[in-house]
């Protein structure tokens, strides 16, 4: 893996491949009959032109990306944390334990348990194992946290 690798969850892979197939209803239902019927309709070309662009780029993206798990609890080869990995946290001197799935920063949603790779705290657990204890700054100041789990 390396920095420039795109990583797509298995939840992001069906959204990209629900939008490819509304997509392309959408020229087939709406657009191709407009753009047969008239000559000078230059938003009708433009859309359809558009949306075989965004297919296009879609298509590429699932053809070039690293499809990952989801936050489900399904257990990784590898004990080290990198991108996929999923990983159960515990902030020191609090009880509360915290999953999250290391993802890249275009999936992240934390209030869904998936965290960036360049967010702070997903950038100080990239290479670390279970059992350790890692610090890391954010804007509010240096936090301490406990692996509990990687898997």
């Amino acid at each position: 893996m390396s920095q420039d690798d795109t990583y797509i969850t298995i939840t992001e892979l069906r959204k990209i491949e629900k939008e490819i197939i509304q997509l392309r209803n959408k020229l087939h239902e709406d657009l191709m009959p407009s753009i047969r019927n008239s000559n000078e309709s230059k938003d009708f070309k433009y859309e359809f032109t558009e949306g075989i662009s965004r297919i296009q780029e879609l298509q590429d993206k699932i053809l070039n990306g690293i499809i990952i798990p989801d936050h489900d609890g399904l257990k990784a080869k590898h004990e080290i944390i990198k991108v996929g990995s999923i990983v159960k946290v515990q902030s020191l001197g609090y009880e509360k334990v915290n999953t999250y799935t290391i993802v890249e920063n275009n999936g992240a949603s934390p209030s869904e348990g998936r965290i960036s790779n360049e967010s702070p705290l997903g950038r100080a657990l990239i290479g670390h194992s279970e059992g350790e204890r890692i610090e890391f700054q954010t804007p509010s100041g240096t936090q301490l946290v406990q692996i509990i789990l990687v898997n």
